[in-house]
């Protein structure tokens, strides 16, 4: 049943709800901080949010292609691709010879390669 003013349901799979109530229960108090949420059904409801506006806006970096210690950067502002390369740790780019630059940026604050980075024992940082 919804509650009045509030339409609709979503189904989860068993696996993805067991770790958005976990990651709730382990770091409520900076989420409610972070989302300004009380509860974990509206820390998903603002995730979910983001997670569209994002898949909605036309940003400037996606990642084309990824090799074991590199990926590919597409940068659409300047019409190129920036080889990022990671090597012991750290980001540095091809293209703009720097490992400070917003490719670099890019790369660090995708969740996915800082995990997989995680999962490997490398702690990953500029240049």
């Amino acid at each position: 049943m919804t509650k009045q003013g509030k339409q609709g349901s979503i189904t989860l799979s068993l696996e993805l709800f067991s770790k958005l109530k976990e990651t709730w229960k382990n770091n409520k108090s900076k989420l409610v901080v972070k989302y300004d949420v009380t509860t974990y059904t509206g820390y998903a409801q603002k995730r979910l949010e983001e997670g569209i506006l994002e898949d909605t806006l036309e940003g400037r970096f996606d990642i084309i292609e990824k090799y074991e210690d590199r990926l590919t950067v597409r940068d659409y502002f300047r019409g190129k691709n920036a080889m990022v390369e990671i090597k012991r740790g750290k980001v540095f780019c091809e293209l703009d010879e720097t490992g400070n630059c917003e490719h670099d940026g890019f790369v660090l604050a995708n969740p996915s390669i800082v995990q997989r980075a995680q999962e490997l024992g490398v702690r990953l940082r500029k240049s």
